[in-house]
C-alpha cells in the first residue's frame, strides 16, 4: 500500500512539473512562429532588413496595431467584436469627406468622426448589455450597417486627399524629419504612425497593469 502510494505521489509530481513547462511551450509557439518567418522572409530576399522596408512594414500595419489594443480590452472581457474593420472604412471614409467635400479643417473632422463612431458602437454596447443579445451577432450587424454606410458615403470610389492635406503629411513623415534618401538608409527616421502605435501600446499597458478598470476588464473575463 506504501509503495503504491509513493509511486502515485512522484507520478503527480512529475505531472505537476509537466504541466508548466507544456504551458511555456504553449506561449512560445507564436515566438517561434514569428522567428521561423522573419528567418524564411530574409533568406528570400536580400532586402527584407533595410530600413525603408522594416519602416514600410512598421507604417503599413502601425492601424492595425492600434485595432488590435481595443480588440485586446474587448477579448480580455470575453467578448467579441467583428466590426472593427468595417468601423475602421467608415471612419476613414467620414474624415476624408468631411475635409475634401464639406472642407472642415482635419481637427473637428477627425473628432466629429470619432464622436459618430462611438454613437454607432453605444448602440451596439446597449443591445449587448442591456438587451442581453449576444455580441457575436450584433456586431456582424453593425459591421454590416458600417460597411453599408461607408459605401453609400463613398459611392464605392476612392476619396482622394491633396498632398497638402496633413492626414497625408502625417503619414509620410517621420519623427526626425529627415530628406527622404536620407531616410531610406538609417533606422532613426520612426514614421509618425508607428509613434502613435507605440503610445497607444504604451497607455493600453498601464491601464491594463496599474488601474482599477485595467483589473476590473481582466477580472470580468476570468470570471
Amino acid at each position: 500500500m506504501n509503495r503504491e502510494t509513493r509511486r502515485s505521489g512522484a507520478n503527480d509530481r512529475r505531472a505537476a512539473t509537466a504541466l508548466p513547462s507544456r504551458f511555456h511551450l504553449r506561449r512560445m509557439i507564436p515566438v517561434i512562429t514569428l522567428a521561423l518567418l522573419l528567418s524564411v522572409s530574409i533568406m528570400l530576399s536580400s532586402s527584407f532588413l533595410t530600413p525603408m522596408n522594416i519602416f514600410n512594414l512598421l507604417r503599413q500595419n502601425a492601424g492595425l496595431a492600434i485595432v488590435s489594443m481595443g480588440m485586446l480590452m474587448v477579448i480580455l472581457t470575453g467578448g467579441i467584436d467583428l466590426s472593427v474593420g468595417s468601423m475602421v472604412a467608415l471612419g476613414a471614409v467620414l474624415v476624408a469627406t468631411f475635409t475634401t467635400t464639406m472642407a472642415l479643417p482635419v481637427l473637428p473632422s477627425i473628432v466629429l468622426t470619432i464622436a459618430l463612431l462611438m454613437a454607432l458602437g453605444a448602440c451596439a454596447a446597449y443591445f449587448v448589455s442591456f438587451r442581453r443579445m449576444a455580441p457575436f451577432v450584433v456586431t456582424l450587424a453593425v459591421m454590416t450597417i458600417a460597411r453599408g454606410l461607408a459605401f453609400m458615403i463613398s459611392q464605392g470610389k476612392p476619396i482622394n486627399l491633396k498632398p497638402t492635406n496633413p492626414l497625408i503629411q502625417f503619414g509620410k513623415g517621420s519623427f526626425l524629419n529627415l530628406p527622404q534618401t536620407q531616410a531610406k538608409q538609417t533606422f532613426l527616421a520612426i514614421p509618425y504612425p508607428v509613434w502613435a502605435a507605440f503610445a497607444v501600446f504604451v497607455v493600453v499597458m498601464l491601464v491594463l497593469r496599474h488601474t482599477s478598470f485595467g483589473r476590473l476588464i481582466r477580472a470580468t473575463g476570468s470570471n
